[in-house]
């Protein structure tokens, strides 16, 4: 057999073994991906009330838990030191914990502890993302850089939102009949509406 023939067994059977080791790999990558997604996602609720642990169940740990269960995202899993829970999804849990535990009656300054993308976050409850393609209901009537008035009770489907730093201006674009496109401007400083943005979930509820 000469030289040239071997070589050329050579490469196949190294092209063998490189394609079976990738597929293992591959095949391996996707299990852990699968285990990920199937493990809870922990969220600390950092509460400042100064009550017992039978008082902060019974106010805010059976509630939350009966709404969870009810949505299938999650559990709580214990309420000693403050309220932890265990989320399927964690961007849908995270605004469902906001709007139930404002509606309890939690402190503004309640603070949800949780990883995202490999990243310890710690974020209040009145920190709300817009979605878009999500309905949305004004619940605390609010006025925009353009002084329109928002009245509670309007409701309108978010689209998506522009940054302009150098003004510290955010423009929402919306509709609110699912035909015309509306703008809605903001202004992220102390005398127009950093309240709003800063505090969005006392402000909007998604419908």
């Amino acid at each position: 057999m000469d030289n040239e023939l071997l070589l050329a067994i050579a490469i196949l059977a190294g092209a063998v073994i490189a394609t079976v080791f990738e597929r293992r790999a591959k095949a391996a990558r996707a299990r852990a991906e699968a285990e990920a997604a199937r493990a809870p996602i922990r969220v600390f609720v950092k509460l400042p009330d100064s009550i017992t642990p039978l008082e902060r169940s019974e106010k805010y740990a059976s509630p939350l838990d009966a709404v969870l269960y009810r949505e299938g995202l999650g559990r709580v899993a214990g309420s000693e030191s403050g309220v932890s829970v265990e989320l399927t999804h964690l961007e849908r849990g995270l605004a469902l914990m906001k709007r139930e535990l404002w509606r309890l009656g939690a402190p503004k300054d309640t603070m949800l502890e949780f990883t995202r993308n490999k990243v310890h976050v710690v974020e209040s409850i009145v920190h709300l993302y817009l979605e878009p393609g999500t309905r949305y209901r004004v619940i605390k009537a609010f006025t925009d850089h353009d002084r329109d008035i928002h009245p509670v009770g309007e409701e309108w489907t978010f689209l998506r939102s522009a940054f302009v730093p150098y003004h510290s201006g955010t423009s929402w674009f919306v509709t609110f009949d699912n035909v015309e496109e509306k703008h809605i401007r903001l202004q992220g400083i102390p005398e127009e509406q950093s309240e709003v943005l800063d505090n969005l979930a006392e402000y909007l509820v998604a419908v």
